[in-house]
This record gives C-alpha cells, structure tokens and sequence, in this order.
C-alpha cells in the first residue's frame, strides 16, 4: 500500500499538470514582485512630490517671514 501511494505521489508530481501548476505559481510570483516594485515606485514618487511640497510651503514661509521684516523696518525707519 505505501509504495503505491509512494507511485502515485510520484506520479502527480512528474505529471503535466503539476508542471502547469508549478508554470503558473511561477508567473503569480513574477507578477507579485512586478506589483511590489510599482508600488515601490508609487511610493517613491509620492514621497518625492511631498517633499517638494514641503519645501514650497516652508520657502514661501521664509519668503513671508522676510517681506514682514522688510515692512517693519520700512515702519520703523518712517517713523523716525
């Protein structure tokens, strides 16, 4: 009985269709990291555009920040 089902087990596995089995595992592994690098990409590029806006927000901050000072010593020198 169990070198029967020892054949059997060889059987299945050196079948054709194991090996499709074994052919379409391969192509959903290939398509898993397709999918992981595009998001690896997405994420990239979302990271970069934040970053670019931050540093859109913090120099428009600098550039605010420095015209008020630029007024207050207009202010000050006027009212002298």
């Amino acid at each position: 009985m169990t070198l029967a089902l020892l054949r059997l087990a060889d059987a299945v596995r050196n079948s054709p269709l194991a090996g499709g089995f074994e052919h379409h595992f391969t192509l959903l592994q290939r398509q898993a990291i397709s999918l992981g690098i595009q998001i690896r990409q997405l994420f990239h590029q979302m990271l970069a555009t934040t970053q670019c806006q931050i540093a859109t927000e913090i120099g428009t901050d600098r550039v605010a920040r420095m015209v008020q000072h630029v007024q207050q010593r207009q202010r000050r020198a006027q009212a002298l």
